[in-house]
């Protein structure tokens, strides 16, 4: 079995009846988003609904960032509330 595989298989063991929520998070360029579809795949294969939202939907443009002079990695180069409110949202099965 391959680490990713490994990696799902917890994640899945791990997880209740009802809605859950699965963050992944590391690093830049760690394969955070390979796993998230790769997970995905698997639960789309088992009928399983699923949602898959990264933070980078959150980032302001470029061209704002270089106005405001913020990288990618400043927190306050994402719109943390508008990430809440839509978390908020699938948590009530709401679509976004």
């Amino acid at each position: 079995m391959i680490i990713e595989e490994k990696i799902i298989a917890e994640i899945k063991s791990n997880l209740g009846d009802g809605l859950s929520i699965v963050s992944i998070c590391g690093a830049a360029d760690l394969g955070k988003s390979y796993l998230s579809t790769q997970l995905m795949k698997s639960w789309v294969l088992q009928k399983i609904n699923t949602n898959h939202l990264t933070l980078d939907s959150y980032l302001m443009d470029r061209a704002m960032r270089i106005e405001k002079g913020l990288s990618g990695y400043d927190i306050e180069a994402y719109s943390l509330m508008k990430a809440k409110k839509d978390l908020i949202k699938l948590k009530k099965r709401e679509s976004i």
